[in-house]
């Protein structure tokens, strides 16, 4: 997983970067991605990320920029010894590294492919330093420039021996500050806390860099301002890039002022456009030149808007993803409503239970079989969509052990590969989580249903290999016959009024449940700053402990009943169920509060060893549909494309009356792996000397 980037410059020299002699500066780039780990999990993203910067810096009219990707530790030492000899004549030097990194000791430490760091003693041995790589651009002469996108959390923290309690292995890369003059390092978020991944083939600060790093005659510090703003905007506000250091009073840019560069946008977006897109700009375009020398020749003082030029190239698009991936990259701009009123245009009238084609079809009835796995037929309306799928197409759907985990589920895959023993999954059903360690240990086939551009971007894996199917939001879960007056936010809870009623569905030190519910409170009081969500969560239930109102025990559907617990915080769909099942005994109300709506994701993928991958490819066409959506949402499970179909009107007025208001969704937020990760360690760690109660 990526997590941090951070970026370590040095300048030297007083003169202005645009002297004349600056006009013949010589510009040197190594860009290293390292993807396939052989003792960690594989990164997606650092070839992307490399050939994106490469491409900006070519365009830019760097002299040299070599790229290297999955390098061992030999190799990335030869990499960088053989750079080194570049650097000797440079005027800049750059090097930029995508891939996994720790800290030690306050020393950050980049890590090869070959890395296996078994103790704490082997990571001086199997490493890279940072100090390495800035040793190498040492050399250059005006501008020395690092850039790391390295993983914050460490993939060997928890299996790696210590021998010594004297090395302290941390989670994340250390603060560095500046040791030479004339030296800035800038991280892409503040120490001690995550940047994201995002949902395309570049991180946001892979992405913003690509936008911004060579802007024509913008000085470095700018355009890392303007990285910063976009990036706390594509994020909201959970990711603020940070700066360490000074510089001096010169202007330094690292493309020539009045050099137009057309074709340098953000990488991110041309890869998530459709091939058949129209690849010549306007004519209104400023021309420029073949590059002579490595130096591209343009004309004098034009000014481009890489926003405009993205969307000449999508504006007619019907690519949802596509235009879904402009709103976020380019989210300052004021064609950010025109893309958004053309994503509602084509999502009323898009298709999205298409006729599928008589050859899957075919194909999964001569098979005959499908092998599910996990799915009680009381859960998510599972009963219901699997009659239907049997009785659609006449295919029999064998159910293995329904009460089975999102573990059990991979491990089936795993001890049944090969195997005719017809106990070998086709399809799984499993948390987000699960889903991406499947992929990185090669246990799912990519396979993208026709209702692909319907799916969230945010809630699918790029290449297909698993999406999201459904999702619950935390609620309220109210006894109507004891609270009169029913709280509808997350503020209203401290009232007088829910003296001893209010508890969580699990103990915050233990159950996801509830370590949600408490992230979902802090997101509502911090107004959506997903970096200060936990604590805000953790202080809003130490004021409800201190006034009376929170009751230290698990709340279920008989305490509910009983009057002990009689405001439950939970998940929807269990609410739902939970109110059907007593059915008025007592009257139960399910309250989706106004702001913090947090939603869990279980994500449907195919197994890369499917018995019957023709049935699997059916029953995901199937569960994708509108009629398989509405399935889910029969079992109180929200359908991942249901504010999609609300938009449709395509789901049932009377199905949409025993829900809460399809509106109270619409801003739900799903956590990244990453925020859920840091939510769990900061309540785990702090809710009894916050909050002190003890759940039971």
């Amino acid at each position: 997983m990526r997590c941090r980037l951070f970026l370590a410059l040095t300048v030297l020299g007083a003169c202005s970067f645009f002297s004349t002699a600056a006009l013949a500066a010589k510009r040197v780039a190594l860009l290293i991605g390292n993807a396939s780990y052989s003792a960690a999990s594989r990164l997606v993203n650092p070839s992307n990320d490399v050939n994106a910067l490469a491409e900006v810096l070519k365009e830019a009219g760097f002299d040299t920029v070599r790229t290297e990707v999955d390098l061992t530790r030999s190799g990335m030492i030869m990499a960088l010894r053989s750079f080194e000899d570049e650097t000797a004549n440079a005027d800049i030097a750059l090097i930029y590294y995508s891939g996994h990194g720790m800290e030690m000791n306050g020393v950050n430490f980049l890590l090869p492919v070959d890395a296996k760091l078994a103790t704490d003693r082997d990571v001086e041995d199997e490493t890279v330093t940072l100090d390495r790589l800035l040793r190498s651009v040492d050399r250059a002469s005006r501008l020395k420039l690092v850039i790391l996108d390295a993983c914050r959390n460490n993939p060997f923290l928890q299996s790696m021996a210590h021998t010594t309690a004297t090395r302290a292995v941390t989670r994340g890369l250390a603060r560095v500050e500046p040791t030479t003059a004339n030296t800035l390092i800038a991280f892409s978020a503040k120490a001690g806390t995550l940047a994201l991944d995002g949902s395309g083939p570049n991180s946001p600060f892979t992405a913003s860099l690509v936008k911004h790093l060579v802007e024509p005659g913008v000085d470095i510090r700018l355009a890392l301002g303007k990285v910063r703003d976009d990036v706390m905007a594509g994020t909201g506000n959970t990711q603020e890039p940070y700066i360490n250091g000074s510089l001096g009073g010169a202007v330094i840019a690292l493309a020539e002022p009045g050099q137009v560069l057309p074709q340098a946008l953000p990488q991110a977006l041309p890869q998530a456009l459709p091939q058949a897109l129209p690849q010549a700009l306007p004519q209104a375009l400023p021309q420029v030149s073949p590059p002579q020398n490595g130096k591209a020749k343009t004309a004098p003082a034009a000014e481009v808007d890489l926003a405009a030029l993205a969307w000449a190239r999508i504006a007619d698009s019907s690519d949802i993803e596509a235009l879904t991936a402009f709103t976020r990259l380019y989210a300052g701009s004021d064609l950010v409503a025109k893309a958004e009123s053309r994503i509602a245009s084509l999502q009323r009238s898009e298709p999205t239970t298409p006729s599928l084609g008589r050859g899957l079809i075919a194909a999964a009835k001569k098979e005959g079989s499908l092998n599910v796995i996990a799915l009680p037929r009381d859960w998510c309306g599972y009963g219901g969509i699997i009659d239907g799928f049997k009785q659609k197409y006449g295919i029999n759907v064998i159910e293995l052990n329904p009460e089975a985990g999102s573990g059990d589920e991979l491990e089936a895959i795993k001890s049944n590969r090969g195997s005719s023993n017809g106990q070998a999954p086709d399809v799984v059903d499993i948390g987000l989580a699960f889903a991406v360690k499947a992929k990185a240990e090669g246990l799912l086939q990519p396979y993208k249903v026709a209702a692909w551009s319907a799916i969230p971007l945010a809630a699918k894996d790029v290449d297909g290999h698993w999406y999201g199917d459904y999702y619950g939001v935390l609620s309220f879960q109210v006894n109507k016959d004891l609270v009169k007056d029913i709280p509808r936010d997350w503020g209203d809870l401290i009232g007088s009024e829910y003296a001893v009623s209010i508890a969580l569905a699990g103990d915050p030190r233990s159950s996801n449940q509830a370590i949600q519910g408490v992230f979902a409170a802090g997101l509502s009081i911090s107004n959506g700053d997903v970096s200060k969500a936990s604590r805000e969560g953790l202080k809003l239930f130490a004021d409800l402990h201190k006034r009376g109102n929170f009751v230290p025990a698990i709340g279920k559907r008989a305490s509910l009943a009983q009057g002990t617990t009689p405001i439950i915080i939970r998940w929807d769909y269990n609410a739902l169920a939970d109110r059907d099942a007593l059915q008025g005994n007592p009257p139960v109300e399910v309250v989706i509060p106004a702001t913090g709506v947090v939603g869990g994701v279980y994500a449907q993928a195919i197994s890369a060893y499917a018995p019957h991958p023709n049935a699997a490819k059916l029953w995901m066409e199937y569960l994708y549909s509108d009629e398989g959506q509405i399935g889910y949402l029969k079992g109180y499970c929200h359908p991942i494309r249901f504010n999609e179909m609300v938009a449709r009107k395509k789901i049932p007025a009377d199905l949409l009356a025993r829900l809460p208001p399809s509106e109270a969704y619409a801003k739900v937020l799903f956590p990244t792996l990453d925020q859920q990760a840091a939510a769990k360690a900061e309540i785990t760690r702090n809710w009894v000397g916050v909050v002190g109660a003890k759940v039971e």
